[in-house]
């Protein structure tokens, strides 16, 4: 089998139905260890196997091997990492490597708990090769994120962090895994679906009321953007907290670390910004909901937002989310006020 530049088998796609065949002996199981796990005979296994399954066997086996019905109905799990690392298996396709202004380069897959079956997590995989000559300074930016989340514990709107190690295998990777949730970034939704008033004020409210709970923490994001918001059946949870700030902890980010988009505020990367430098992207965000786009830079997403369909209060409040100066900004008490009322 052929391996990309990553070291890793690749993933391939195939327009037929997943192979489950070669699914059930990536987990070590045979015909009727799988029927015996998922409630069905082991006729109905084979079945499957031929192409001839029935709908309540596709989906008992799909829920346990934990595919969605895209994946089912596309057939894009022919053939999956045969990967696991402490204890957590891969059992999605990975998402293509992504690479930040320095050369950090990361991607994410779904995993599978081998100890707990029933749990999956999301796993993002650092490779800090190119950068040995800094490493610890790499470790404390990558390990913000699993920081921040432990200080909120368990809120529906912020990433839940379960776990993270260096791989084993190779010292230059570093797994972060958080708890699962399904669903694709607001970045993807809205590029993709014209979003009603209703649900885009939800949204909104969500990414406050994360935020809220950010702040009572002492975690500033200052990363904020519809990447790293994830939409989960219409809800909205923050994760990527690689550039957040821990208020009351020494060190920062060094100016060469923070990535180029208009989401960031631009008092950002002072050595003690403020929170309001989140209420700004939070303003970013909803002009780029308005407008389905990237704003340009501040006079546009002011522009979109005053040319919007929005209620004239919020397109108050997003207008004097995007002031210069951070402290004429709203706070998070006022926005989560003001769309409450909307709401009603």
């Amino acid at each position: 089998m052929s391996k990309n530049n990553s070291g890793h088998s690749p993933h391939k796609r195939t327009p037929s139905s997943p192979d489950w065949k070669r699914l059930r002996m990536n987990e070590g199981l045979n015909q009727a260890g799988l029927a015996a796990k998922v409630g069905v005979s082991i006729r109905s296994i084979k079945r499957l196997e031929n192409g001839e399954g029935g709908p309540d066997t596709v989906r008992r086996v799909k829920e346990y091997f934990g595919l969605t019905t895209r994946e089912v109905m596309e057939g894009v799990i022919a053939e999956r990492i045969v990967d696991e690392v402490n204890g957590w298996r891969v059992v999605g396709e990975a998402s293509p490597w992504q690479s930040s202004a320095n050369g950090l380069r990361w991607q994410i897959c779904k995993v599978r708990s081998q100890n707990a079956p029933e749990h999956f997590g999301r796993a993002k995989i650092y490779d800090i090769s190119s950068h040995w000559q800094s490493g610890s300074d790499f470790d404390t930016f990558i390990s913000r994120h699993a920081r921040a989340c432990s200080k909120i514990g368990v809120h529906p709107n912020v990433a839940m962090h379960l776990t993270s190690f260096p791989d084993p295998r190779d010292r230059s990777r570093r797994w972060f895994i958080d708890r699962w949730i399904e669903g694709d970034s607001l970045e993807q939704v809205v590029q993709s679906t014209k979003l009603e008033l209703a649900p885009a004020l939800k949204l909104m409210t969500d990414i406050a009321s994360g935020l809220a709970s950010l702040h009572a923490a002492k975690v500033i994001c200052r990363d904020l953007k519809p990447r790293s918001v994830i939409v989960n059946q219409g809800r909205g949870v923050l994760t990527d907290f690689e550039l957040a700030k821990l208020e009351g902890i020494q060190g920062t980010v060094r100016p060469s670390l923070w990535p180029t988009n208009v989401y960031i505020a631009p008092e950002v990367t002072n050595r003690e910004p403020p929170r309001a430098c989140d209420i700004y992207s939070w303003g970013m965000i909803l002009a780029f909901i308005a407008g389905r786009r990237e704003p340009k830079g501040r006079t546009d997403a002011l522009q979109t937002l005053q040319a919007s369909r929005l209620p004239a209060s919020i397109i108050s409040l997003s207008v004097r989310s995007l002031e210069p100066i951070s402290e004429n900004r709203p706070g998070l008490e006022e926005i989560l006020s003001t769309l409450g009322k909307v709401a009603r």
